[in-house]
């Protein structure tokens, strides 16, 4: 177990250096909040690759009319949110490995599933398939929302977009916050069960928002597009 205390400060320290990668995501977060409450959205939403629950928990306090919970392969992010969020249900799951489908099902039929910075790690075949199983899961009209940064289409304009959302550099970054975190004694039981764990590899499926949105109509959503955007920073929604 993790103290509620370190598991806070880790959390914390956790959302700070996820900034310095990922261009306004509090807004991004703030987006996803809103299309849920615009869609009047009610029931089981669920947060894929949800790390240690940021968006599950923002989600938890600003729509109350959901229940929000969060999926991930980690399970050391995972004893983090648990421990600091416990209004959200966490459960550990790989997307789009064998049967991962079965854990959206145990909550219940899906009203809406959400994502933030975890859909550009499975390769495009990967995700065509993590959306057709999407279209299957959710409910009639429901909704899928995926806040990321995405590749503009031609090098030109992504070369501009980039400039216009490079964070600065500053405080820890993602290699030092791990970093640290291993040489914490107090974490060895949690880390020792993450060191047991397959994840997935890093990595970037470099697809823009427009193949993005492609993928999801291919896969059977009626309706999909972006509904915000700054820079490199934008959230798709498609509808079931």
């Amino acid at each position: 177990m993790i103290s509620t205390e370190v598991a806070r400060d880790l959390v914390t320290r956790w959302d700070a250096q996820q900034e310095r990668y990922a261009y306004q995501r509090e807004e991004r977060f703030g987006v996803v909040c809103a299309v849920l409450t615009a869609l009047a959205v009610e029931g089981p939403v669920i947060d894929l690759g949800c790390g240690p629950g940021s968006l599950a928990a923002r989600i938890a306090a600003r729509v109350p009319s959901v229940q929000p919970v969060g999926l991930d392969a980690d399970p050391f992010l995972l004893a983090l949110g648990k421990a600091v969020y416990p209004e959200v249900e966490l459960a550990e799951t790989l997307v789009g490995a064998p049967g991962w489908e079965e854990s959206i099902v145990s909550f219940g039929q899906p009203a809406a599933v959400v994502s933030s910075t975890a859909l550009h790690y499975p390769s495009p075949t990967q995700l065509a398939d993590i959306y057709r199983t999407l279209v299957r899961l959710l409910r009639d009209r429901g909704v899928l929302i995926n806040a990321d940064m995405f590749p503009l289409s031609t090098p030109v304009l992504d070369t501009v977009a980039s400039a216009m959302t490079r964070c600065e550099p500053a405080g820890e970054d993602w290699e030092g916050w791990w970093r640290d975190v291993h040489t914490d004694k107090r974490l060895s039981l949690p880390l020792a069960a993450r060191a047991r764990t397959v994840l997935p590899h890093g990595g970037d499926n470099a697809l823009s928002a427009d193949a993005h949105i492609a993928l999801m109509q291919a896969a059977g959503f009626r309706e999909a597009g972006e509904v915000w955007r700054d820079g490199r920073s934008a959230v798709i929604v498609a509808v079931r």
